[in-house]
């Protein structure tokens, strides 16, 4: 199973190959998901602000444990927030920055780690692996989330498994095994009492009164690389030793030294046929540094413990003089909590030792066994859970639901007292054609303000799958169920104060065809943002791509321009087929001006013929009487608005226009999903 490993800036770094055993046979990553649970150091980013730490908790009870009841449930959720000492901030917002820079106050650093940790012990897993889970803690927290972690371990049976970086003695005290990794060596792994003894076979002493704390000698060797230099054993008091540190380095060194070759040379007694491949594995004749030499020590050790001799110690051998070294290299100490019953055991081993219970996985690893009856259940349970986290979300938050219709409510009162009761003459049809333009164009304009809203749900997507709770059309359905009815009232709410207020065509049906083709097209936007905030690598990104959707939305529409005449320059004109904005446009403008007549007796006006007055010649006394004549056409003229849509739009029916929008939408629904599921799947890998 290959594991990608990333650096400090999230790209990556390189790729770990290997196996995952438990009970020392190989799993899927179902049934590794199935016995496990894994917090990321980044996991208090999961959290959502506005909900209280028992909905948190809850929530993700639901996910982990569809078969169980919501009484069941419930009980679970209160028994492992008691088991954390989160009893009293039950009803306590997680708190945290809403999307905008809205701060909500709530739980403390502490308690936001102890949430984190419920929600990935709620489920009871057998093995539970925790990546920095004091980072940024101070020492009473740290050590408080160290004794809740333990006695997880201990009274659930479960190995505990997590990084951390310069351990106190009080945390240290905490674990039972430890495994010391540097610069990609595994310097120790086992028992926290047998460090000390181990390193002090390959002729690093410890003095505490010199030394100090063990995991800061500890931390101290693999950072100086096991070289000659007074850092790897420091003195206490601030004077500096270096003649009896470098001895003892220098010793350690050689001492590893000798081992190591003294291995291979058998190594290759015992295997001729395969000393090439060894050799190379392990370095060949080359010259070993002080890490490696120490790292490799340890390698044999561990293969003589899983063969039962002892038949080579490093204590044993006679001091070699060794080069010396300075090697930079940073240290980390991985530590694990358990009970006597379950222990937390060497990655070497793979936790092997554990009697682990291995459940079925729903579906038995077919593809089609999610759509049996049971896994058709826990799937709606896990859409029900979303659903219900989807309404929290966008109902709490101020700047979402209730900021929103405040904008498109002011908008269309602002709009609609630009254009208020513009009458009914012929004059009006430019008119009436800017109002379908103006509802449109902002419809789709205001849409860019909820990129940070889409944003931030699309993290809670990404570590949700990460770490196997819902697939991606559980979540897609949760949120379309939610975000749909809330974005439809919006569109309905601008379209009919503006529509109402500039005295658009009057008649129910009317406009409510032309506020779905408007509520269609801001749809259409509404998941054009979701596509961007999901593939763009930073909201800055999709922010530029949804601009750059809007800008090729409007400007392609032919809007004032007769659309046969109406062309693009560079063969670009096939770019208006694309435009939402024009679909819906000609669809509105048609709804509002067909099988329409206007009194033109008073005179049109040679605005409603695309023409500024302020361009016709005042010298010229033809075309002032011609002015004059279409200004006072008299009695009995009648404007036809069929002609007008002929002349403007494409002249499709409404079901042809309402499909060729609600086509469009489907196709956004799609790659949203393509997206969403390539998301999941890196997200998992």
């Amino acid at each position: 199973m290959p594991v990608a490993k990333t650096d400090s800036n999230g790209a990556a770094a390189s790729c770990v190959l290997g196996q995952v055993l438990v009970n020392g046979r190989p799993l899927s990553r179902q049934q590794l998901q199935a016995v496990s649970a894994f917090m990321p150091e980044t996991e208090t980013d999961g959290l959502v602000p506005v909900m209280t730490a028992f909905e948190m908790v809850s929530f993700c009870t639901a996910l982990r444990l569809p078969h169980l009841n919501r009484e069941e449930q419930r009980v679970r959720t209160e028994t492992v927030l008691d088991m954390l000492g989160l009893s009293e901030q039950h009803d306590t917002l997680v708190g945290g920055l809403l999307p905008g820079g809205t701060a909500v106050r709530g739980l403390s650093g502490g308690e936001r780690k102890r949430c984190s940790i419920a929600c990935a012990v709620v489920s009871l897993p057998h093995i539970l692996l925790l990546d920095g889970p004091l980072s940024g803690l101070d020492s009473f927290a740290a050590l408080s989330v160290v004794r809740y972690l333990k006695s997880i371990a201990e009274t659930q049976h479960a190995a505990v498994v997590f990084t951390l970086h310069q351990p106190r003695a009080a945390i240290w005290a905490q674990m039972n095994k430890v495994t010391l990794l540097a610069s990609g060596h595994m310097m120790y792994s086992g028992a926290t009492d047998d460090l000390v003894p181990w390193f002090e076979s390959l002729g690093f002493s410890y003095e505490p009164t010199v030394h100090g704390l063990v995991p800061d000698w500890a931390l101290d060797l693999v950072s100086q690389g096991f070289s000659n230099s007074p850092a790897a054993n420091p003195v206490s008091n601030g004077h500096s030793n270096g003649h009896s540190a470098g001895h003892s380095a220098s010793n350690g060194h050689g001492r590893a030294t000798a081992f190591v070759s003294q291995r291979r040379q058998h190594q290759l007694q015992l295997d001729r046929a395969g000393s090439d491949k060894d050799t190379a594995r392990f370095g060949g004749k080359c010259t070993i540094d002080p890490l490696a030499a120490a790292a490799e020590a340890f390698l044999w050790h561990l293969k003589d413990q899983q063969r039962g001799s002892l038949e080579c110690s490093p204590g044993k051998l006679s001091e070699t003089a060794g080069g010396a070294y300075t090697v930079g290299l940073g240290g980390l100490l991985h530590g694990g909590g358990s009970s006597s019953n379950s222990s937390t055991d060497a990655a070497s081993d793979s936790l092997s030792s554990l009697d682990v219970r291995m459940p079925a996985v729903q579906g038995g690893g077919s593809k089609c066994g999610w759509l049996s009856r049971a896994g058709v259940g826990a799937a709606f349970k896990r859409y029900r859970a979303l659903l219900w986290r989807e309404a929290v979300f966008m109902t709490r938050n101020p700047l979402n639901v209730a900021g929103r219709m405040m904008i498109f409510t002011y908008v269309g009162l602002i709009f609609g007292l630009v254009y208020y009761n513009m009458g009914g003459g012929a004059s009006t049809i430019p008119v009436r054609m800017s109002v379908v333009h103006v509802d449109i164009v902002f419809l789709v304009l205001v849409t860019s303000i909820s990129m940070p809203l889409f944003y931030e749900d699309t993290k809670y997507f990404v570590h949700d799958t990460k770490a196997g709770l819902y697939r991606p059309l559980e979540y897609l359905l949760a949120r379309m169920t939610v975000a749909i009815p809330f974005t439809i009232i919006m569109g309905a709410v601008l379209h009919f104060i503006l529509f109402g207020m500039a005295g658009m065509r009057h008649g129910a049906v009317y406009m409510l065809q032309s506020c779905a083709l408007a509520v269609l097209c801001l749809l259409i936007a509404m998941q054009v943002i979701q596509i961007c905030a999901m593939a763009a690598s930073s909201q800055d990104l999709a922010f530029a791509i949804v601009c750059a959707w809007i800008a090729v939305n409007i400007f392609v529409h032919p809007f004032h321009h007769l659309y046969s005449n109406y062309t693009l320059g560079w063969g670009l004109s096939w770019l208006r087929y694309l435009s939402a904005v024009s679909w819906a446009w000609q669809g509105v403008v048609t709804v509002e001006l067909k099988d329409r007549y206007f009194d033109c007796s008073h005179g049109s006006g040679v605005s409603a013929l695309g023409i500024f007055p302020e361009l016709l010649p005042t010298s010229s006394v033809l075309l002032r009487q011609i002015k004059q004549q279409i200004d006072n056409l008299g009695d009995g003229c009648i404007a036809s608005g069929n002609a007008v849509v002929s002349m403007y739009t494409q002249e499709l029916p409404y079901g042809a226009t309402f499909s060729m929008l609600l086509g469009y939408y489907s196709v956004t629904l799609v790659i949203t999903y393509l997206i969403a599921v390539r998301k999941a799947k890196k997200a998992a890998s």
